[in-house]
Order: structure tokens, then C-alpha cells, then sequence
């Protein structure tokens, strides 16, 4: 988490720009990157074959959420912001994935002039993957993720704003064999979510476009939450 600019959330890491030249040039780090430039990364992250990626950064629970943003984002950056139902509708004609990067504020700011350009924004990563069998399993990747998760922890207890959000539509339409949560807390704190959800995402579209199976090496280091 960190401060947010015209399209981020992060915080610049203390190693500047030195940092920034060692970071490939497909995942931005600048904390004032624009919507329409992480766009520009996650095209760059499909491919013919692989896994369904979408295209704009995923900002909002739905339409009514988003319109109530407008004025107070940038119009060039709020067209680029996408809500819930654009992410899970988009047909992705037969693919067995669904990637998402979602960039989301962690407050109401509406109607309260700028103060939302110093509040802090949060960026996570999501995949949708089809069971062998029947239903889906959602992957929910958060470099910030919640301390002392366990096996037997409850969905609505460990994930928050969008990330229930999420959890609760896609429940709703299809149900869900499973949620799995990251716990790979190492990079804990960074203030550099933008980059470590975008190199999720692009390790997940790097990998072949595959059903769940027993033992999936996709959910290495996350484990699964229970319902109630």
C-alpha cells in the first residue's frame, strides 16, 4: 500500500530510481502510473494460446460505483477502469483462465474535493481457473497479505473490499470449488503493490491455459479458505 496518483497507489521505494532501472520494462513502478499505462503492460502480457489477461485495470464493484467516481478521477484514467461485471463477462472464448489486476481505493472519497490523491490505493491480482470436474477455483494474490491466515479461515474474515466484492458475485453466478489465498508475505510493506500484482499477473499468463488439477503448482504458497 502507499499513495495514489493519477492512476497508483504505491509509495516510490527508497531505492528510487536505481530500483526502477533494475525492473523490467513491461511491469511500471512509478507511483503516479495512469490507468491507460497498466493497460498497456497487461496487453503486453496476453498471448495467443495463454490464458484469458484483461486489458484495463479492474477499479470498481460496478457500474453505479464507477459513474459515482466520475469528476472526481481524470476522465482518461476513469475510461480505463473497469468494474466486476466487465471483468467476468468479457467472453473469453473457451479458455479455461481468467486473469484480473485490480487497482481499488480503500475509502469512500466521493464528493470530498482532492483528498482522494493522497489516500491510499491498493492493487492485487486474481485468476478465475475451472475445476477438472465442476466449478471454478479463485486465486486471490495480495503482496500484502493478511498475517496469521490459516487453513480453516473464514473468506469473509480474510479478504476485504474488492476482494470480497469479487468473491461474493462470482459465488453467486457460478459457485466456487475453492478460494485460495496467497501467504507469501516477503515483500509485506514494500509500498510497491502496482509492481508485485502485475508480476503475478504476468507469471500467471505465462503458464499454460489449464483446468485445476490435484497438487496445481498455481497455488503454491496459497492455501485454501472455508465459506462459513
Amino acid at each position: 500500500m502507499g499513495r495514489k496518483g493519477l492512476g497508483h497507489h504505491e509509495e516510490r521505494n527508497h531505492a528510487g530510481k536505481k530500483a526502477e532501472q533494475q525492473t523490467p520494462a513491461c511491469r511500471p513502478t512509478n507511483p503516479y502510473t495512469t490507468a491507460d499505462e497498466i493497460s498497456a503492460a497487461l496487453m503486453r502480457f496476453k498471448t495467443d494460446t495463454g490464458p484469458y489477461v484483461h486489458p484495463n485495470p479492474i477499479s470498481f464493484t460496478d457500474g453505479t460505483t464507477k459513474d459515482s467516481w466520475k469528476g472526481t478521477l481524470p476522465d482518461i484514467d476513469i475510461d480505463k477502469r473497469d468494474h466486476l461485471g466487465d471483468f467476468l463477462r468479457t467472453p473469453i472464448h473457451g479458455r479455461t483462465c481468467r486473469i484480473g489486476f485490480f487497482s481499488c481505493p480503500q475509502a469512500n472519497w466521493v464528493g470530498t474535493g482532492s483528498d482522494w490523491q493522497g489516500d491510499p490505493w491498493h492493487c492485487f491480482a486474481a485468476m478465475l481457473v475451472n475445476d477438472e470436474k465442476k466449478g471454478k477455483h479463485l486465486l486471490v494474490y495480495d503482496n500484502d497479505a493478511k498475517e496469521g491466515v490459516h487453513e480453516d479461515a473464514r473468506i469473509p474474515s480474510v479478504l476485504r473490499g474488492l476482494q470480497r466484492n469479487l468473491w461474493s458475485k462470482i459465488d453467486q453466478r457460478c459457485g466456487l470449488a475453492a478460494v485460495w489465498y496467497s501467504t507469501n508475505r516477503s515483500n509485506y510493506g514494500s509500498g510497491m503493490c502496482l509492481y508485485y500484482a502485475l508480476r503475478q499477473v504476468q507469471s500467471w499468463a505465462s503458464v499454460p491455459d489449464e483446468a485445476f488439477q490435484e497438487d496445481d503448482p498455481r497455488v503454491l504458497e496459497f492455501i485454501p479458505l472455508v465459506k462459513k
